[in-house]
Order: structure tokens, then sequence, then C-alpha cells
């Protein structure tokens, strides 16, 4: 008998469950732990994207934030990516086939949720809507503290150069998620992958099912509006930080 492959987090969940049905000499064995080696390397930037875009839904209304963690919604891609393992296209990389495993698994839980809310309705009068964070929590700072992207990697404008340590605040990357989610869905869905996750826009217009032009156009459209409106983000951070910086005794020690 072979030596089944170690449980490591939950990459190993998946084949572990997998392997118990198989032969450990079959060649289905090798299969799993060549997954579980790919899925070790993809979970990092899987694990952040299904952070943000549950973060966005929440935030959004789409999703209640104890309807769904960022763990269950790991598992839910890894378990249908290991059903799928098949049907994986040749022309997606095994992040970008992740990716748009995700971007399903996340469709199909907001659309139960929202059935669910319509079933509620019919039965009792819709209720006032509640804050989904406790007042004075701001869930953009927590996701996104070790996964900063900055403004400049996103849309870099070298006629107005800002300071590193400005771009790298906590305030700038609220700024920017709250920015992202002012996009219509698919403009930020489409510039999310582009940006954040680095795919092809081959890879995108797979994902979506639709013409290389179209994500191109999307692109284009979100980066024209984050531009817009990030000279005005720039100028009320660095106003704010003058103001501060030129109080009597700012700069004494």
């Amino acid at each position: 008998m072979g030596s089944a492959v170690p449980n490591r987090g939950q990459a190993g969940k998946v084949t572990d469950a997998a392997q118990r049905s198989q032969s450990p000499s079959s060649p289905g064995s090798d299969q799993s732990q060549a997954f579980q080696a790919d899925v070790e390397t993809a979970l990092p930037g899987l694990r952040a994207f299904l952070r943000r875009e549950r973060l966005y839904h929440v935030s959004a209304g789409d999703l209640q934030a104890a309807e769904v963690s960022t763990t269950e919604l790991v598992d839910d891609v890894l378990a249908e990516a290991w059903r799928r393992r098949s049907q994986r296209p040749p022309s997606l990389s095994f992040h970008a086939w992740l990716v748009s495993l995700a971007v399903d698994v996340i469709r199909r839980r907001v659309e139960r949720a929202r059935r669910r809310r319509a079933a509620r309705q019919l039965v009792v009068p819709l209720e006032r809507a509640k804050p989904q964070w406790d007042e004075g929590d701001d869930p953009y700072l927590r996701p996104l503290s070790d996964d900063l992207v900055t403004l400049a990697d996103l849309v870099p404008n070298p006629e107005s150069p800002v300071p590193d340590d400005v771009l790298e605040s906590a305030e700038v990357q609220r700024r920017l998620m709250r920015l992202l989610d002012l996009l219509p869905r698919r403009w930020r869905q489409t510039f999310v992958l582009f940006a954040l996750e680095c795919l092809s826009i081959r890879e995108i217009a797979s994902i979506q099912s639709r013409a290389e032009e179209g994500v191109e156009r999307d692109i284009d459209r979100a980066r024209d509006f984050l531009a817009a409106h990030i000279e005005d983000e720039y100028e009320e951070l660095l106003a704010g930080r003058v103001t501060r910086d030129s109080r009597p005794g700012a700069g004494e020690a």
C-alpha cells in the first residue's frame, strides 16, 4: 500500500477525500497529488480574491455577513475544481481557472440568497435594512491589510506623482476599494480580474463568455472612471495632510 497524501490545509482536504476512493497505485493517485500541488501554489491568491469579493457582495447587500465565510467559499471552489478537473479549458492557467470557478460559486451563492430573501418577503414585511458591520468598523481595512494594491498600480498617472507613503496608506487603500465598488458590476468584475488578478484579456473573455473587444472596452471605461475620481481623492487626502501638518507645533519634537 502506498502512503497517503499529507493533509496540508484546504488543498489536502479535497485531495485526501478523492484519494480514499482510489487505489494508491492508480493514475488517479498521482493526479490527486499533482492537483494538490497546484492548489497549494494558487491558494493564497484564491483566498484573497474570494475575501475581496465576499466583502463586496456583503457591502452591496447581496449576501449577509453570517451567510458564508471566506473559508466556506474556498472549500466550495476547491471541491468544484476537483470534480471538474478534467474539464479545465486549455486556454486558462490554473489560477485563472480557479478564479472562473470562484466567480461561478459566488454567483450561485448570491442567487440563492436572493431567492431566500424573496421567499421571506412573501411572508413577512420587509424590515429596514441594518448595517452589516458594527458602527465605526470599516470592513475595508481588515481584509486588505495583507494584500494591498496601490492606486499607481491600477491607474498609473506619471503626470501627478504621489508620495509612496500616501499610496501605501490604509486610507488610500480604503478609498480605492470604495471607488471600485462604484463601478457598474460588469466593469468592476472585468477590471478586478484584469488589474488585481492579472488575468489576460483572452482569459477574462473566456470566463465571461464574451468577445475580447467587449472586455477591453470595459477595462478602458473602468480606467477612465477611476482616473476621473482618483485625482479628487488625492487632492482631498493631501489637503487633509497639509492641514494637519500646518498646525502650530505640528513639526516640533
